[in-house]
């Protein structure tokens, strides 16, 4: 099990933001085109994220700790196999499905992800997150 730190905040323009980050020397990964499955699990969030660039099977959990959230990760398996893929969907319920397009840059040590949800998938990505 790893732990990290996860900032979250919701601004108006990315383009400021971008901006800010290329002033910053950071290196752009790319857009990646996501949809994040997930599914139930009696705690924390279990997910399949199937990427352009990212892909992976996780399971979390996070909790306030002052301005930012803790995260205690319990799985993290990057770029699962079709065999543990399956193996997830006929184990576990499905509960939700978000499709976004993320912004990966880079400013060493750490990752910054500017992440923009299609519309019709905003109420029901946030409801499926936990999110109020």
């Amino acid at each position: 099990m790893y732990k990290d730190y996860t900032i979250k905040a919701k601004i108006s323009s990315g383009v400021v933001l971008e901006n800010k980050l290329s002033q910053l020397n950071s290196r752009f990964l790319g857009i990646d085109i996501q949809t994040d499955t997930y599914f139930e699990v009696d705690r924390g969030k279990l997910k399949l994220r199937e990427g352009t660039i990212e892909n992976l099977i996780t399971h979390y959990e996070r909790t306030h700790d002052g301005g930012a959230e803790k995260t205690n990760v319990y799985r993290y398996d990057l770029n699962p196999t079709a065999d543990e893929i399956e193996i997830l969907k006929t184990t576990h319920r499905q509960i939700g499905v978000i499709k976004k397009e993320r912004k990966i840059y880079f400013v060493d040590p750490i990752d910054r992800r500017n992440d923009h949800c299609l519309p019709a998938d905003v109420v029901y990505a946030r409801q499926a997150a936990g999110l109020r």
